[in-house]
């Protein structure tokens, strides 16, 4: 299932603004809503798994954060997982050029509304998250790679499972030391590091009897 929320660009223009800066929580909850109903009339949370990369990342890690027990596992891909920070550094690369999609924190305003959904920042102490997988690239000049660990330590240190018997979940960061944000290589490639993502969800979705791995 492909989720086309508001604020891409399939729709045209007015579909992007729909979704961007002030209005980037429409995006969230568009996502929330397409998960909502996959669990309603199609499939259950133990076999749902989401799928994000750059933006799209973040806007997986911030629907995470709104309905954490709507998916099992989750693959953020070189994820925006820390804009209120990154966006408040103007000396980054890309953060002025960025201000009219993610907003400009040093407008009161614009700060409140990117606080009201940033990944890092709105994880829920005490709640059962799904299992997390984030791929990032040591050479990436747009999501730095160190997002990628703030978010892993942050979520390890606040997502507690519901009860004893249950696990913890699974937080996986994989840093790739000769790629950026595209990543690149060749095909072979490709498919290595497309066999190592659907191999981590076909694990944690328990459908290792129908794919042995």
């Amino acid at each position: 299932v492909i989720a086309h929320v508001r604020g891409g660009g399939e729709l045209g223009r007015a579909w992007h603004e729909a979704g961007r800066c002030l209005n980037k929580l429409k995006s969230v909850h568009d996502f929330v809503d397409v998960a909502t109903w996959m669990e309603e009339n199609w499939s259950s949370p133990k076999l749902i798994a989401y799928e994000g990369r750059s933006a799209g990342g973040a806007l997986v890690a911030a629907a995470i954060n709104e309905k954490p027990h709507l998916c099992k596992t989750a693959l953020l891909g070189v994820p925006f997982l820390d804009p209120l920070v990154t966006m408040s550094d103007p000396s980054l690369p890309l953060t002025t050029l960025e201000y009219e999609e993610w907003g400009n924190p040093h407008l009161e305003h614009q700060f409140e509304s990117l606080r009201g959904w940033s990944p890092v920042q709105n994880i829920r102490a005490g709640s059962k998250y799904p299992s997390v997988m984030l791929i990032g690239g040591l050479y990436d000049n747009r999501v730095m790679f160190w997002e990628l660990l703030k978010y892993a330590a942050t979520l390890r240190h606040h997502a507690t499972a519901l009860s004893r018997s249950e696990s913890y979940p699974l937080v996986c960061t994989k840093i790739e030391a000769s790629a950026g944000h595209s990543f690149g290589g060749n095909q072979q490639r490709y498919f290595r590091e497309l066999s190592f993502m659907y191999a981590f969800v076909i694990d944690q979705i328990g459908a290792t009897r129908l794919f042995p791995l």
